[in-house]
């Protein structure tokens, strides 16, 4: 947790606290809100716009543009070597 308080990284959420539960049972970590779809809705947005379908059937994966998957994978690679510079 000391290391979560000391992050500031744009592609990481930032950690704003925590709490145990009454009975000490439970963790709940508090973060940053993060407003916007997640990946797989994302896909899925892309999925019905690109086909004209009305829904993602059953077994059929939905996929995102190579371009927009290389920019998250960017964003993803960008956080990991912060992480590991500040172990």
């Amino acid at each position: 947790v000391d290391l979560l308080k000391t992050l500031s990284h744009k592609n990481i959420i930032r950690y704003d606290g925590m709490y145990f539960s009454t009975d000490m049972s439970e963790l709940t970590l508090v973060e940053e809100f993060v407003d916007g779809p997640s990946l797989t809705k994302l896909a899925e947005h892309h999925k019905l716009t690109q086909s004209g379908a009305k829904q993602v059937q059953a077994g059929h994966q939905a996929t995102l543009p190579e371009p927009l998957i290389a920019q998250i994978a960017l964003q993803t690679l960008d956080a990991l070597v912060y992480l590991h510079q500040h172990r």
